[in-house]
């Protein structure tokens, strides 16, 4: 059941995921999948069934929230900003790169090579497409 129409071939992601360096200071939830590239910063959190998959830098004091899935690539990595807010069952697409104190709405999808400035809002259900 994926929220936001993600399809997200779970097995490949399980053997994808590697324990995570440790950061001080940062939570990772138990249920919550995070690939071996992705970089987390001190004071980050990664909750309850939220997905990191790829090369994805989420940085510090960053929190993606429950059900939430961000995702990367070597050839298009995502940058996760400093404190921002990633809410829950929120879809970050490969390349997409969101600014310091950001909020991702609930429900909402950031596009592939989408950049969302500092301090900017995505209100809650919103999709951001690329070019926009």
């Amino acid at each position: 059941n994926n929220p936001v129409g993600v399809t997200v071939q779970l097995d490949a992601l399980e053997r994808q995921q590697k324990e995570v360096v440790e950061v001080p200071n940062k939570f990772v939830a138990p249920s919550a999948s995070v690939s071996s590239e992705a970089q987390l910063a001190e004071g980050s959190s990664i909750w309850y069934n939220a997905i990191v998959s790829g090369s994805v830098s989420v940085g510090a004091g960053s929190s993606v929230f429950e059900h939430a899935v961000i995702e990367g690539s070597a050839k298009k990595p995502t940058i996760i900003g400093a404190n921002v807010l990633v809410n829950s069952r929120s879809k970050v697409a490969a390349g997409a790169t969101i600014g310091d104190r950001a909020v991702i709405g609930a429900g909402s999808s950031v596009e592939s090579d989408v950049v969302i400035e500092s301090d900017a809002i995505v209100g809650q259900g919103s999709h951001v497409v690329s070019g926009s």
